[in-house]
């Protein structure tokens, strides 16, 4: 596979692609564990038989706000700089595609978990809110802690 790689997008531009082929963020829904939508759903949508029922609301609004501030704290956490990447990924031939939310473009100081990796990577950010996390202890997740700093105690939702 060799994608189309769509660059500096505006945002109409960004979601009149994503219309038309599943998406990175759509993928949970496929294998059952999105709390968003169904399989059925994202097929129909993709066909064409169904609108896209998606309106802001709060939580998207308020990510949108505070995923800059989370990116700028991420890299700085792990020494690098990072920077928003709006580029697009497609393979046409499959209907799939994928963005993502920021790119690191130098590593200052590389942390030891991440010896041997060189060059630019990708930085996703992902906010979920406490009521997520609650929604978290219905599906089995209900041993984490999830107000301990110790990663081994966070383990991010299933459709994430």
């Amino acid at each position: 596979m060799k994608p189309t790689i769509h660059a500096k997008l505006t945002e109409p531009e960004w979601l009149e692609l994503r219309k038309k082929n599943i998406n990175s963020s759509e993928v949970a829904a496929l294998f059952g564990h999105s709390t968003y939508t169904t399989e059925y759903e994202v097929w129909n949508i993709k066909a064409g038989l169904l609108d896209d029922q998606f309106t802001m609301n709060d939580r998207v609004e308020a990510g949108q706000f505070l995923e800059p501030s989370i990116a700028a704290w991420a890299a700085h956490k792990m020494g690098c700089e990072a920077g928003p990447f709006k580029d697009y990924y497609e393979d046409q031939e499959s209907r799939t595609g994928a963005s993502f939310d920021w790119e690191i473009t130098a590593w200052e100081n590389m942390p030891s978990q991440l010896d041997g990796c060189t060059g630019p990577g990708i930085l996703e950010i992902k906010n979920v809110d406490f009521l997520q996390f609650k929604g978290s202890f219905k599906a089995g997740y209900s041993d984490r802690k999830w107000n301990d700093d110790d990663p081994d105690n966070i383990l991010m939702p299933i459709h994430i």
